[in-house]
């Protein structure tokens, strides 16, 4: 009896131990860039200053960049405690300013406006928490083999016809959202103006991180994380060649 109990909790040790060093590599430090992400740009035809006026409409649309210094695409999820926590969830918020994308605004007929494909280098998500972040790239979302989310394909609905300066306007915006190399349908609520010469605004939605097989991150049967999570991207596209194409420091 004596050599079972002896057994049993060299085992136990083993498992302790081997859960700690699981969880130290988990956690430990990953590389990823640092660099602002590229996509492919948008242009009105004839036209070298995005402010076009052929016959295709051009006249009434204008090309914005979004600019990585004063935009903003994050997630928000929640954890819950498995066993001696609270029964409400915590929620979980990491952001990045690492994104990339054209708008071509129509201003007599919102519907008929483009957007670019929309890019985000999702490896560079911070939350406060460096543990968390880098378990994140390193294994639950791997980011830092995947870490370019995209959007692309995007259509405009229900959208106003005409804009005016400092008047909010919504539209629904739905495209194909690429993440951890997984495409999935996914449909943003879209609110913007433009204001001061600039078009800002913000595009939300919900997903589940399970529909992109993500592996939904669960440490030692104590903390797991739930599976719907909210993703927003608040934005200030800027027209022309005005985008600073760099982030301020953190």
């Amino acid at each position: 009896m004596k050599r079972m109990l002896v057994v049993a909790a060299l085992a136990g040790l083993a498992l302790f131990g081997g859960g700690l060093a699981y969880l130290t590599w988990l956690t430990s430090p990953v590389e990823f860039s640092h660099a602002v992400p590229a996509a492919p740009s948008l242009s009105i035809p004839g036209s070298a200053d995005g402010k076009g006026a052929d016959g295709t409409g051009g006249a009434h649309s204008r090309l914005y960049h979004l600019d990585p210094a004063r935009s903003e695409a994050s997630y928000s999820a929640e954890e819950k405690l498995l066993s001696g926590g609270a029964d409400t969830p915590v929620k979980r918020v990491g952001t990045t300013q690492a994104v990339a994308g054209d708008i071509l605004l129509n201003d007599i007929d919102v519907g008929a406006s483009k957007i670019g494909e929309i890019v985000v280098d999702i490896s560079q998500l911070t939350s406060g928490d460096q543990m968390r972040d880098n378990a994140l790239r390193r294994q639950w979302l791997e980011s830092s083999k995947f870490p370019l989310a995209t959007f692309r394909s995007a259509r405009l609905e229900g959208c106003p016809t005409a804009v005016r300066e400092g008047q909010l306007f919504t539209c629904r915006l739905s495209g194909e959202l690429t993440i951890h190399g997984i495409t999935q349908s996914a449909t943003w609520v879209l609110e913007a103006q433009l204001r001061d010469n600039n078009l800002t605004g913000s595009a939300t939605t919900e997903i589940k991180m399970s529909s992109f097989g993500v592996q939904l991150p669960e440490i030692m049967g104590t903390l797991k994380v739930l599976d719907d999570t909210d993703l927003k991207l608040d934005f200030v596209a800027v027209p022309g060649e005005a985008a600073t194409g760099t982030q301020p420091d953190r």
